[in-house]
């Protein structure tokens, strides 16, 4: 991790999520992942269950994943998303506090293959870090 950013950079952001709590998602906390390109939210995910056809197994969608495929369908782009696009996590915990949102070693390297090198996750103190170079 390296720069901490204040939250208040990301206030409208905070508020989508917020704005959000009612999708249909995992018990535990809500994640958001916001794409922005320029600075401007260009599509958004939200961390998901999801369960086989069997209906015996179930699983996650990481919000990452889930906003990394809403991006790839609209650019209609499956491989390389490139550095122009900065992701931003949001966690929510169950009390509707800001936590922290480090995306997991697996979605990391989903990013890089992506080509997405800046990444800035929420902290428990409601800031927010920036992830060292992907």
């Amino acid at each position: 991790m390296s720069i901490i950013y204040e939250s208040k950079k990301y206030r409208t952001l905070l508020r989508l999520a917020f704005s959000h709590l009612d999708v249909p998602t995992v018990k535990k906390s809500k994640h958001f992942t916001f794409v922005l390109r320029q600075g401007r939210l260009v599509v958004w995910g939200w961390n998901q269950r999801r369960q086989l056809a069997d209906n015996q197994q179930r699983f996650t969608i990481h919000s990452e994943i889930h906003a990394l495929n809403r991006l790839m369908a609209q650019t209609r782009n499956n491989r390389f998303i490139g550095k122009q696009y900065t992701i931003v996590n949001v966690r929510i915990n169950r009390e509707g506090k800001i936590g922290f949102a480090k995306p997991c070693n697996k979605c990391q390297e989903e990013m890089v293959n992506k080509g997405i090198n800046e990444v800035i996750f929420s902290c428990d103190d409601q800031s927010f870090a920036v992830l060292g170079r992907l």
